[in-house]
């Protein structure tokens, strides 16, 4: 029967699952999306996500569930798949409405809970690390999750093309993001990102890394990072959700550091990996 998932309150098998041609997210891209990590039937950070979700969804005048309802739609469809570890996906769309790019306010909201198994990275690609290009950025609502995601989709295979796993967005001469990712770069004993102020997706994954280094004493910086500054560091590595952080070991052509990942890197990594164990632990039974 496939996957179970869940459409505007019914549970359906993933072959049954239908959304109406004239969903406003189907013809427009108008809504948002929030994808988390599984571990063990338990959805990391997922409160986070939430948040962020109906963050976002104010700014768009998307009417959105209470994060406890939300939260209970998610163990609903957590439950009813037989997916340990995998990747759940929570969809958003303003959803049907009159032709037209205007749109009522009291317009009744599409929601879409799916859950897959099995994660798409293996630790050969963690030890090898990706390569990344630097494509212009076009965007200009990059800080929310949304569904319009071309701009995403056309760089992430310009990347391709070039042989590189990820495309960085640079405005002004300034990187501001990945496609799916937040950039990070080790710079002699410092740890750099781009701050928030830089209009870039505020990362779930990017601010537990942050949380992550601010434990361990590392001294880090939420600023800027010029194209050629991010080439000339010592490392860089990207974070989602699912990737967890990757090392980035060429842009363009250029090795990062000696071409190989770096070892504070692979500390944050480790430092992530056991965040995870204390979480599950809290939130087994839930």
């Amino acid at each position: 029967m496939g996957e179970i998932v869940y459409i505007d309150g019914d549970m359906m098998s993933s072959a049954e699952a239908k959304i109406s041609i004239f969903d406003r997210g189907f013809l427009y891209g108008d809504g948002l999306f929030e994808t988390i990590r599984v571990y063990a039937k338990r959805p990391f950070l997922l409160e986070r996500h939430l948040d962020r979700l109906r963050s976002s969804a104010r700014v768009l005048k998307i009417s959105c569930q209470p994060v406890s309802e939300l939260e209970s739609i998610v163990q609903a469809v957590l439950q009813a798949n037989n997916v340990e570890d995998g990747v759940l996906k929570i969809i958003l769309t303003r959803g049907t409405g009159e032709r037209g790019l205007d749109f009522s306010e009291d317009a009744k909201p599409t929601l879409i809970v799916t859950l897959t198994g099995g994660i798409s990275y293996t630790e050969d690609m963690y030890d090898e690390g990706f390569s990344a290009a630097f494509v212009p950025e076009a965007r200009s609502l990059g800080y929310l999750k949304s569904l319009n995601c071309l701009t995403n989709v056309v760089a992430k295979a310009f990347a391709k093309s070039r042989g590189a796993q990820e495309a960085l967005f640079v405005r002004d001469g300034f990187v501001t993001e990945g496609t799916m990712s937040n950039v990070f770069a080790v710079r002699g004993r410092r740890l750099v990102t781009p701050a928030l102020s830089h209009k870039i997706l505020p990362g779930i994954t990017r601010e537990h890394v942050l949380s992550l280094a601010a434990d361990a004493g590392m001294d880090f910086c939420e600023g800027s990072l010029l194209r050629e500054e991010l080439q000339e560091s010592d490392e860089v590595f990207i974070t989602n959700s699912i990737l967890e952080i990757m090392p980035v070991v060429m842009i363009e052509g250029k090795k990062i550091g000696d071409g190989a990942p770096g070892a504070t890197t692979a500390a944050l990594r480790d430092k992530y990996r056991k965040s995870i164990i204390p979480y599950l632990k809290e939130n087994k039974g839930a």
